[in-house]
């Protein structure tokens, strides 16, 4: 989308986000349909079941959507091309006092006079209405938000705005949100979720606009792991990320780009495998938390025989959930993490065969570390006695013995239960 270059109002051109009737599309042709009259918009929608075709109409191809009903033809005047930052925030938070209200301070006397009286809620409106400047969150999301006006309006009337919300709206470029970034200096948390930016021809152009980032939400945007990783630079200060739902399958190492980065957010893409998409990330020196909810993980694993991985050192919060996990080999793995404290594991493919209690008993025992599984405390203790008694046999048949000189469990069965041994020299219980 292009802009009048005097205020920075967009310019209707191919690729361009406009709003229709509350939902969002991307104009993929603009020009004359056979057999109508007039001009039409040839849009693709965000929500395919909006649309009506492919961008064919009788038998002539205007446009290609990616989904074969995305695709609709809309007249000019039924759009919206959309508004400036800076109107939606005195939109949503200046609440100007309606002419029914106005009218209603004032009352009329016996002979025909007018008395001003103190309106009801007058007072907090006006006094909201002049303290702009001490906002501190603008949530703009579905808001229908194109561009930044060029008057300096959030920097001279807003500057103390910390939290950004610009979810959802109707940008196509980085350069056009730096616009608004740049005029925030304290700014620190920025969500550009659900938007179709296009990634800036140089990463590094726009780093002052974004370097005071702390937390960035990247939420549906159809994004790649290299273009994630394009436009690290422009964060150097990023504490948390989040990328859910886009289109990240295999993550190669990021180097020094998330130096700063302690939770890693990646729920919702389709990755390919926990080595291909998982292990490169060991390395970051700060990660705390990682979420791999809904990635469809299978399998857990770290190279190397350590009792501990260096990977992932740092490490506390880990979240699983909703994934396809179905090996204790796998559950086991986890106890290599040299800090893990937390882990959520909903709805695994163990959860299909081991009921809940049992499930969360025996991934106690697994994971010595774990201070909270799915969020709850349990008796860790009770816990691991059950899990030496339950598996007290099998161990035994492996060549397991309380005696040292006669113990020699087999690799089979300590690959199972790597902690069992464990478990066993502790304590004082005889399985």
């Amino acid at each position: 989308m292009g802009t009048d270059g005097a205020c920075n109002v967009p310019v209707l051109s191919i690729g361009s986000r406009v709003q229709c009737d509350g939902h969002i599309a991307t104009v993929k042709y603009i020009g004359q349909v056979t057999g109508t009259k007039g001009e039409w918009l040839g849009v693709e929608w965000d929500d395919p079941s909006r649309g009506k075709h492919d961008g064919s109409h009788n038998q002539s191809r205007y446009f290609i959507t990616s989904h074969p009903t995305s695709g609709s033809f809309v007249r000019l005047g039924k759009i919206s091309t959309g508004i400036s930052v800076s109107d939606a925030i005195h939109e949503k938070y200046s609440q100007p006092i309606d002419v029914a209200s106005q009218e209603a301070m004032f009352v009329r006397g016996v002979r025909g006079s007018t008395k001003a009286v103190e309106f009801v809620g007058a007072d907090k409106i006006r006094k909201q209405q002049s303290k702009l400047n001490l906002l501190k969150t603008a949530v703009l999301d579905h808001m229908s938000v194109s561009y930044v006006s060029p008057d300096s309006l959030l920097e001279k009337h807003m500057p103390d705005i910390t939290e950004l919300d610009l979810s959802a709206n109707l940008f196509t470029s980085w350069e056009m949100v730096s616009m608004a970034t740049v005029q925030l200096k304290n700014l620190r948390i920025l969500n550009v979720s659900n938007n179709a930016l296009n990634l800036p021809p140089d990463d590094m152009s726009l780093i002052r606009c974004f370097s005071q980032v702390t937390s960035l939400t990247m939420n549906r945007m159809r994004y790649t792991w290299e273009q994630v990783l394009y436009l690290m630079p422009m964060f150097p200060h990023l504490e948390q990320l989040y990328i859910s739902f886009n289109d990240i399958t295999t993550l190669s190492d990021p180097g020094n780009s998330m130096a700063s980065l302690q939770s890693l957010v990646l729920e919702g893409n389709p990755l390919t495998g926990w080595s291909e998409s998982v292990l490169p990330l060991g390395d970051l020196p700060c990660l705390t938390e990682l979420n791999l909810n809904s990635t469809g993980l299978t399998e857990i694993s770290f190279p190397g025989r350590d009792r501990k991985t260096t990977l992932f050192e740092h490490l506390k919060v880990l979240y699983l959930s909703n994934n396809e996990i179905g090996s204790w080999r796998d559950v086991s793995a986890l106890d290599r993490l040299q800090s893990l404290q937390e882990l959520t594991f909903h709805s695994n493919a163990l959860s299909r065969i081991v009921n809940q209690v049992a499930l969360y008993d025996e991934i106690v025992c697994r994971v010595a570390g774990l201070q909270l599984l799915n969020r709850s405390r349990e008796d860790r203790q009770g816990a691991e006695i059950v899990y030496v008694k339950k598996y007290g046999r099998d161990w035994l048949a492996a060549g397991g013995r309380r005696e040292s000189k006669t113990n020699n469990p087999s690799a089979e069965f300590l690959l199972d239960h790597p902690r069992y041994e464990e478990l066993i020299a502790s304590e004082v219980w005889s399985p």
